[in-house]
């Protein structure tokens, strides 16, 4: 609710979700708000939603869908069966129109004809920015081992923050026509804004020119020399004494 606060009530907006958010009471406080929601939900989340098990499904078609309909709200749940089953819930969208689509069949090695719920399609179209989100963390992810669970969400904040960065970066790149062979991917731009924040506070030191002198020598090795055990005995004279 905090996240949707600054959305309009009553303007028909709909938010998508993945199952860490999705539940009933949400649902409904949305739509209260005038705001509706579809996402995928978790079925420990959906009590006394007795939607068919996982191994029924499995013994069906592909395609096979089962739902159910929360007639105080009109809020629906539907189970589908793909490669895997997954739960929808929807404060706006439901099975119909059934939808047919195209997928790879590997015992018979040919495109065949799979009945998919509208929810599902309309899920499809616009949950891109949470998955694309969770590909971004995933692929340049930076293992942590700590036996405080907060240090992983903090962590896990840092990460977000950074791709966040990556993304304007290459926003403003493209309003300013840069090439996109001049843009830095988001590697690059990662180890560059490591060592900007390296460097924040620091003095860089400035090499010296030119080439140390010899007769001298150094003064770290005057230092170690003069220190040095060995220096405490005379070194003998040429003729003995």
């Amino acid at each position: 609710m905090k996240l949707a606060s600054t959305l309009p009530e009553g303007q028909n907006y709909k938010i998508y979700a993945d199952s860490y958010f999705t539940c009933i009471p949400l649902v409904v406080q949305l739509l209260r708000s005038g705001i509706h929601y579809v996402g995928t939900a978790r079925q420990v989340h959906l009590p006394n939603c007795n939607l068919a098990d996982e191994k029924s499904f499995k013994k069906s078609e592909r395609g096979s869908f089962d739902f159910r309909v929360k007639g105080n709200y009109n809020i629906c749940a539907v189970k589908w069966f793909d490669n895997r089953v997954v739960t929808l819930v929807s404060s706006f969208a439901s099975p119909e129109p059934v939808q047919k689509i195209k997928r790879w069949d590997k015992a018979t090695k040919t495109n065949t004809e799979v009945e998919r719920p509208y929810i599902v399609g309309t899920y499809n179209k616009f949950m891109g920015g949470v998955y694309l989100l969770d590909t971004f963390a995933a692929k340049y992810k930076f293992l942590i081992k700590s036996k405080r669970w907060y240090l992983y969400i903090f962590w896990h904040t840092i990460i977000l923050a950074v791709i966040n960065a990556w993304l304007l970066y290459e926003r403003d790149c493209k309003a300013l026509n840069i090439l996109p062979k001049e843009l830095l991917n988001r590697r690059q731009f990662q180890a560059e804004l490591a060592d900007s924040l390296i460097l924040v506070n620091t003095t860089p030191i400035k090499p010296k020119r030119g080439r140390p002198s010899s007769a001298g020598g150094s003064p770290l090795t005057q230092t170690v020399t003069s220190k040095s055990p060995l220096n405490a005995h005379k070194r003998p004279s040429s003729d003995g004494s």
